[in-house]
């Protein structure tokens, strides 16, 4: 038998394109490799499941051997022959095992099929969504759960936001992560090592501490503070600055932004500027503004911590207008007058920061800095093309 086995390797080897190293009295299989393959293909099997199987064997320069001489042998799956494998009952890691011999040598290979019928079961105990948590003097949050398997051979991991975490051998994990003040967003993920993992997502709140809310209500007494009716979409953020419908009656402002955008677009503003609204050089520059009208302000509030408010301006499609001339003479050539009625077009850009106080007597005052004002565009609307 072994006489035969070496006359087919020996036939496969001539009749191949691959080059194999021949030794004195026995064939090389250095490089030459055996892969297995499982139909059909998937993370995981059902146990008594029936696979076809099947190998390829390629020579060190990747040449495929056509009908190689195979043997088989698998544990936790029985060969039924014909290439079909029919797996264990019970759930576990069947392991496969195929070798081509060529005289004294061989080449092997193995694969792995997990035999497993759910995922694993992942029991969150600490934290719990919405948790409100105090940071602890390590500036840690613990983590606390089981994880476990009907499989005895799962390979159990879990990861929170990425970094694995320590298992002990009945399926329990604890660790302390890095957390700061504020929202977190956690996920947990928990996996055997076979199926997709299970995932769990969570958001927690970490502070140094909490107010106690009145008894039989969500309130709380605070001291010492300024409240602002900001409305909940001030909050929400769901979209970047106000969105009011001008065409809608009443024409309802929800939060604080809405209203300054409301004040905006409806205000005189012409006559805010008082003697700065016109200008008098004598025979060569008479100006002045007649109306100002805005057709679309965006108003974006935010809180940046440590600094209060930031109140940021888009006010769009403003229209001035305007009156007077401009009276120029070049050379010897005659003055000439130029018609600087009608108005200009424009987009201004603006960012303002707020600072709300309360004294000692209870009186709030308010103060703001203009930090940057900016125009978008510019486009001279002049009755008189000359002028423009």
């Amino acid at each position: 038998m072994r006489l035969r086995r070496l006359f087919v390797a020996l036939a496969l080897v001539l009749s191949s394109a691959a080059c194999t190293e021949l030794k004195t009295g026995e064939i090389s299989l250095d490089g030459w490799t055996l892969e297995i393959f499982a139909d059909p293909v998937r993370r995981t099997y059902l146990p008594g499941e029936r696979l076809t199987v099947f190998a390829e064997v390629r020579t060190g320069d990747g040449a495929l051997i056509a009908d190689p001489y195979l043997e088989w042998e698998g544990v936790g799956a029985t060969d039924e022959g014909e290439g079909f494998f029919r797996l264990t009952d019970n759930e576990s890691v069947a392991l496969i095992r195929c070798c081509m011999i060529m005289g004294e040598e061989r080449v092997c290979g193995e694969k792995e099929l997990p035999v497993d019928r759910y995922p694993p079961v992942v029991v969150l105990e600490q934290p719990q969504p919405g948790d409100q948590l105090i940071i602890s003097d390590e500036g840690t949050l613990r983590v606390s759960g089981t994880i476990t398997d009907t499989n005895l051979e799962a390979r159990l991991a879990v990861y929170v936001n990425g970094r694995s975490l320590s298992i002990d051998s009945s399926g329990r994990f604890e660790e302390e992560i890095e957390t700061e003040f504020g929202i977190h967003h956690l996920i947990v993920e928990g996996t055997d090592g076979f199926h997709e993992p299970v995932t769990q997502r969570l958001d927690v709140l970490v502070a140094d501490s909490y107010l106690p809310p009145i008894e039989s209500t969500t309130n709380f007494v605070l001291e010492d503070t300024v409240v602002l009716r900001l409305g909940q979409e001030f909050f929400d953020r769901l979209l970047g600055g106000t969105h009011l419908d001008p065409h809608e009656r009443p024409l309802l402002a929800k939060d604080l932004a809405s209203i300054l955008e409301l004040l905006i677009v409806n205000l005189d503003l012409a006559s805010l500027l008082g003697d700065l609204a016109n200008f008098d050089f004598g025979d060569v520059l008479t100006f002045g503004v007649t109306s100002i009208s805005v057709d679309d302000a965006v108003v974006d509030f935010e809180i940046i911590e440590g600094e209060g408010l930031s109140l940021k301006l888009n006010i769009n499609d403003v229209f001035i207008g305007t009156t007077g001339s401009l009276t120029l003479a070049i050379g010897n050539a005659e003055p000439r007058v130029f018609n600087l009625g009608g108005g200009i077009s424009t987009d201004l850009r603006a960012e303002i920061s707020l600072d709300v106080t309360v004294d000692p007597a209870g009186k709030i005052s308010s103060s703001f800095t203009i930090d940057h004002v900016g125009i978008a565009s510019f486009h001279p609307m002049f009755e008189d093309d000359l002028g423009e």
